[in-house]
């Protein structure tokens, strides 16, 4: 338990897990909006990728500098290791998870405008099918009004 409370209270390592949580953040939705290869988002990933492993390097320095009774077998030291690899995997999968549903809830929240825009989709169609109908009438008009006055002027010229 003293190696887990070195992990939890190391200024850096909380740091770099801030940072993660950052980016699974904005992973998570920019994934909402893009594509898998869109750049920002493979930069993101790669991010990601990085800060993991310097969470896991850093949690490796800390497990190895933290102080441990002599006495600690190898099966002590061994579910040791083990019980901080669970907590280090534990709070990505916490970060991952909060930005998941922060995604989700961005994404119900775009779903829920579709129906407006469907809405105001068919509305901006009738309007233009009606000013597509008055265009040709109007066209209809000014020709017919070109012949009656060619008409006028063969006659009375």
């Amino acid at each position: 338990m003293i190696k887990a409370s070195a992990l939890s209270e190391n200024p850096q390592r909380q740091s770099l897990v801030d940072q993660l949580t950052q980016v699974e953040k904005q992973i998570s939705l920019d994934s909402a909006t893009f594509q898998p290869e869109f750049p920002a988002l493979q930069k993101l990933q790669e991010q990601r990728r990085n800060l993991i492993d310097l969470i896991s390097r850093d949690t490796q320095k800390l497990v190895g500098n933290a102080t441990v009774p002599q006495f600690q077998s190898s099966i002590q030291k061994t579910l040791s290791q083990q019980l901080i690899d669970s907590l280090n995997q534990i709070q990505i999968l916490e970060i991952r998870t909060q930005a998941l549903s922060q995604a989700n809830a961005a994404i119900d929240r775009k779903m829920r405008q579709f129906p407006e825009i469907k809405r105001r989709s068919g509305d901006l169609q009738a309007q233009l099918e009606i000013a597509q109908n008055t265009l040709k009438q109007l066209q209809l008009k000014r020709e017919s009004l070109r012949l009656e006055s060619a008409q006028k002027r063969c006659l009375g010229g």
